[in-house]
């Protein structure tokens, strides 16, 4: 899975649980649509179990192997997304599942074991002991830590706990760690506010701050440094909007 599919879909996946929270006993035709989604993301938990690694003592046991068959943490946290959404969306037929809380966890495990000890991860393409990338990673684990966390059964609710190792482990990295491109800075923002939301500490909040006082790269035009309307842009709102609506 390539940085970008995996972004749409990780996105997409944790949208979920606010998507079944509006299904309604009156149906619309809005209701239908927010019932398709649903349906189709329900159609990929079977494929998406089917990936996992699951052969005891192989090196990436629970973990999701890309297209070049190299385990990574960027997939893996995209399947757990997608689980999580899956099983506390109200409408998906694996709400409330119990069979989906060990596959989560075990990519979890996975995840823990590829994290470096400085809460840095590996992108393996071109970026080592990363923090932007931990960052975009964190922009699909914290809200399926959010969903996680609220689910009314016991067995999916601990997996949330697991889960959130891994955030503060990232957070300790995210505190301190730099950047590649001037877009990073406010995807690196929005995760430590994610991060914050979930386990407040206001190193989180003064690192923030410390991005934020370089002013943001927003020229007359409405572009930003990277000038790319259909990739750039919308990840920089998204960023800045998320800091804006959890701090």
């Amino acid at each position: 899975m390539h940085r970008r599919q995996f972004l749409v879909s990780s996105a997409a996946a944790t949208s979920l649980a606010a998507v079944g929270s509006r299904l309604s006993a009156a149906d619309t035709p809005a209701d239908d649509a927010l019932r398709a989604i649903l349906r189709a993301h329900d159609a990929q938990i079977p494929g998406l179990l089917a990936k996992q690694e699951r052969r005891s003592g192989h090196r990436g046991l629970g973990g999701i192997a890309n297209e070049f068959g190299i385990f990574t943490v960027a997939g893996t946290n995209g399947f757990v997304a997608a689980l999580a959404a899956a099983a506390c969306a109200p409408g998906s037929k694996y709400f409330g599942s119990t069979e989906l809380a060990e596959p989560m966890l075990a990519g979890i495990r996975y995840m823990l074991k590829a994290q470096h000890t400085d809460g840095t991860v590996d992108f393996y393409a071109t970026n080592f002991h990363s923090p932007p990338d931990l960052a975009f990673i964190l922009e699909g684990s914290c809200p399926a830590c959010t969903l996680l966390r609220a689910s009314p059964v016991p067995a999916i609710a601990a997996v949330a706990t697991e889960l959130g190792k891994f955030i503060t482990r990232a957070g300790e990295a995210l505190v301190t760690g730099g950047v590649h491109t001037p877009n990073h800075r406010w995807v690196v923002c929005a995760a430590l506010a994610w991060t914050n939301t979930l386990f407040p500490d206001s190193r989180y909040v003064a690192r923030i701050d410390q991005w934020l006082a370089e002013g943001i790269d927003l020229d007359p035009d409405g572009q930003y440094t990277e000038k790319s309307t259909t990739v750039y842009s919308p990840i920089v709102d998204r960023a800045l909007l998320t800091v804006a609506r959890l701090l």
